[in-house]
């Protein structure tokens, strides 16, 4: 609590600040990097156990080995997650930094002794078992940055989790985990009086990276009383929104044909939102949730059989609800399926395309005809581009230009449209100045045609499905053609590269 306004202003200094955009929920920028204090709130409160000496104290630091390894490992991602927050790193780079960390943690002991099968028995192929705590690892580490999309929901998730684990440690007397999960717990819960929402501040990727691989670490470290049952099961229920989130997230896409690591829209806090819950009712909706994964693996791990059953038969009917209501049955089981795959492979392969005219642009007014185009391709009604001050002379300061893609006029203006009915995105790089205004529809009904174009009637049964599909292919539309503006603010950088 005290050091996070100090990240704040820290963040605003070196422009790490989260701007307003169409994935987001906030309409004011907000400061990144609050990870830096979750991690600082962590790892004082360990240090200070130098200056004690009693049983618990003693165990803490005959673990020292571990706990090194957990900082160093922590610092690494920090610093990771500070690139991205500055300067914006792509998922394949995080990826590259995330693997070999990983990989060396499994080496440095970091890893599932074994792993069971329901109906089969343990696994204890120590290659099997290597690769999975990788896997493990770094899936669980982006999970928790996947879940980060609304005001203290990773940061309360990391805490419930955190606490949970932090009880299970105590009772199999890990007490050094249980300290560290302690500390890592209050840490997160002094950063949500200033996370929850409304959010002053964010934990950014130098936090999420830093939250999913304590969690991740932790789960990993768990022991049973029966050595039969492995870890792995308990590590994957405390885990179990992100998780489930993450494999959401991941079949959606590959049933649409996406890259199963790109961005979209449809994390079940975005559903939430949509079905009419403000902020702090979809996060505590999400608690609820994790509370309910966490006491299965403590009943479980206590093997408490009525406490199990409560928790499964409680769970089971959560989730299915959850998965009906929310849409994500529907999305899943559409007749419509295979004609939106080729849709979203055609606006993939159209983005593709146009970042590849993007690399071969030698002058900005290359870029804003390859942006004009495809702004209109991706059917929004306007859009607003501002070019950066030129380096080279060729274009002025303040140079605004302004596209009608409607009425085909240059003065903006939409006299066949309500303008009451008019929303914007707005994408600003301060490196450059290059800042980009685009105006839609909020109703996904007023592009139907335009995204459904090739559908026959019988394609589709009824407006509401008709309307899910629109929705869900306006949002795709509307976060490639941000992609492309942010591969054209690279190309920027370069032309302008004194």
């Amino acid at each position: 609590m005290i050091l996070t306004p100090l990240v704040m202003r820290f963040s605003v200094k070196v422009g790490a600040v989260d701007r307003p955009g169409h994935r987001k929920v906030h309409k004011e920028p907000i400061p990144l990097m609050g990870g830096l204090a979750v991690l600082a709130g962590t790892w004082i409160p360990i240090l200070s156990l130098l200056f004690y000496h009693n049983p618990v104290t003693d165990n803490v630091f005959l673990n020292g080995y571990k706990l090194s390894l957990m900082g160093l490992a922590s610092i690494f991602l920090v610093g990771l997650g500070i690139l991205d927050d500055t300067v914006g790193l792509r998922p394949r780079h995080k990826l590259f930094g995330q693997l070999p960390l990983a990989i060396l943690l499994v080496i440095a002991g970091f890893q599932f002794r074994s792993i069971y099968i329901p109906f089969y028995g343990p696994i204890e192929s120590s290659a099997l078992l290597w690769i999975l705590s990788v896997i493990w690892i770094v899936g669980v580490t982006n999970a928790v940055n996947l879940i980060d999309g609304l005001d203290g929901l990773a940061g309360g998730v990391a805490f419930l989790v955190a606490m949970s684990d932090a009880i299970i440690a105590v009772t199999q007397g890990q007490f050094w985990l249980a300290c560290l999960l302690f500390a890592f717990a209050g840490s997160c819960l002094g950063f949500l009086r200033y996370n929850f929402s409304p959010a002053k501040v964010f934990l950014g990727d130098t936090g999420s990276l830093y939250l999913g691989l304590i969690l991740a670490l932790s789960a990993m470290l768990l022991s049973f009383k029966r050595s039969t049952t492995g870890a792995f099961v308990v590590a994957f229920l405390v885990m179990g929104y992100p998780v489930l989130d993450t494999f959401l997230a991941m079949a959606r896409r590959a049933l649409r044909g996406k890259p199963i690591f790109s961005s979209d829209a449809g994390h079940i806090h975005h559903k939430l939102l949509e079905k009419g819950m403000d902020h702090g009712s979809a996060v505590l909706t999400i608690y609820f949730i994790c509370i309910s994964f966490c006491l299965f693996a403590f009943f479980l791990i206590n093997e408490q059989p009525l406490g199990i059953l409560i928790s499964f038969v409680v769970l089971s009917i959560a989730i299915g609800v959850a998965l009906w209501r929310l849409g994500y049955l529907k999305q899943l089981t559409s007749p419509t399926l295979r004609r939106e795959r080729e849709l979203y492979r055609n606006a993939n392969l159209l983005a593709k395309t146009t970042r590849a005219r993007i690399l071969l642009a030698d002058k900005s007014g290359d870029l804003v005809n390859a942006l004009r185009d495809i702004a209109e391709q991706y059917g929004l009604l306007g859009m607003e581009v501002t070019l950066p001050p030129s380096k080279s002379g060729l274009l002025n300061h303040d140079n605004t230009l302004v596209f009608d893609f409607v009425s085909n006029k240059s003065d903006f203006e939409f006299p066949q449209i309500d303008s009451n009915n008019l929303h914007t995105d707005t994408l600003f790089f301060e490196n450059t100045g290059f800042r980009v205004v685009t105006f839609y529809d909020k109703s996904a009904m007023a592009i139907k045609d335009q995204l459904l174009h090739g559908f026959k009637t019988e394609d589709y049964a009824d407006d509401e499905t008709t309307k899910v599909i629109s929705t869900d292919l306006q949002t795709e539309y509307r976060l490639l053609f941000s992609d492309v503006v942010r591969s054209i603010n690279e190309r920027l950088s370069v032309i302008y590269k004194p």
